[in-house]
């Protein structure tokens, strides 16, 4: 802003002291001023290329539960330990996947990234494509472990299989990007948008399942294998 009103003065302190009438001068310096309307003076191009980094912290909540019981139900699927709903809608048992128990790992992490995009303005209306990639650099892995308790199966009247499951599960999410196209409206500075788009990440998933299964003659309480 000050640049401009320097020049601004340079200007009019040249036309002042051109040849001629002081009068003629100020007179032509007064008809080449052109009029800007206020819409004018704040518009924006909000078109092209964009991008830059972005550091911060953030945190992860791992899911263990859910990876311990699907292995679990992979392991036992077509067992007694998996019974499947009746025609009446109900089971004779919980299923044996559904007595594990993890509780779920929250990390908090320092992060980096970059982002890159691309916009298209077509009068106040503004439509782009952007990317971008978020690296963990710490805390990446989240860990626990299950144990439950003996529970017993009916496998026929006179023998009931026992089982108990234990083991430890670890998650581990390295980095993360998602690719969003957006749709906004310029009003000056100021452009609201929405975006929406698909996210990918790159993990792991490691699961250490065991179990011990033992059939008990029921009439006489003896293990049986």
């Amino acid at each position: 802003m000050h640049a401009t009103r320097f020049l601004g003065s340079m200007v009019i302190a040249a036309l002042a002291c051109a040849p001629g009438s002081a009068a003629a001068a100020d007179m032509a310096m007064r008809g080449s001023l052109p009029t800007v309307s206020a819409s004018e003076s704040t518009s924006m191009n909000w078109g092209g290329f964009y991008g830059g980094i972005h550091v911060g912290a953030g945190a992860t909540n791992f899911d263990l539960q859910s990876a311990a019981r699907s292995e679990a139900r992979q392991a036992l699927n077509g067992t007694i330990f998996m019974p499947q709903a009746s025609s009446t809608g109900t089971t004779t048992a919980t299923p044996a996947d559904q007595l594990i128990r993890v509780e779920r790992a929250a990390r908090n992490s320092a992060l980096l990234g970059g982002f890159v995009g691309y916009q298209w303005q077509f009068d106040d209306a503004v439509i782009g494509l952007e990317g971008d990639y978020t690296n963990l650099l710490s805390n990446k892995q989240g860990t626990g472990a299950f144990s439950t308790a003996w529970t017993g199966y009916t496998e026929s009247s006179t023998v009931t299989s026992w089982i108990r499951q234990y083991g430890n599960v670890s998650t581990t999410l390295r980095d993360y990007g998602t690719l969003r196209g957006r749709a906004g409206w310029a009003t000056g500075r100021f452009m609201p948008f929405v975006t929406a788009g698909i996210a990918f990440g790159r993990g792991d998933v490691s699961v250490t399942y065991n179990r011990e299964i033992q059939r008990v003659d029921s009439t006489t309480n003896a293990v049986i294998s």
